[in-house]
C-alpha cells in the first residue's frame, strides 16, 4: 500500500467513477484524489 500512498501523493488531480446503465444512460461520480488516514486506510 505504501507504494500506492507515494504515488498520490505526488500526482496531482482527481478521481472519477463512470458507468452506464443497460440503455447507455451515464452516471459519473467526481472525487477528490485519494488520501491515507495514519491508521493505512484510504479514504477519497
Amino acid at each position: 500500500m505504501e507504494d500506492l500512498k507515494t504515488y498520490f501523493e505526488n500526482r496531482e488531480g482527481l478521481g472519477v467513477i463512470a458507468t452506464s446503465d443497460s440503455e447507455g444512460k451515464v452516471n459519473l461520480a467526481v472525487y477528490s484524489r485519494p488520501h491515507f488516514l495514519e491508521d493505512g486506510s484510504l479514504a477519497f
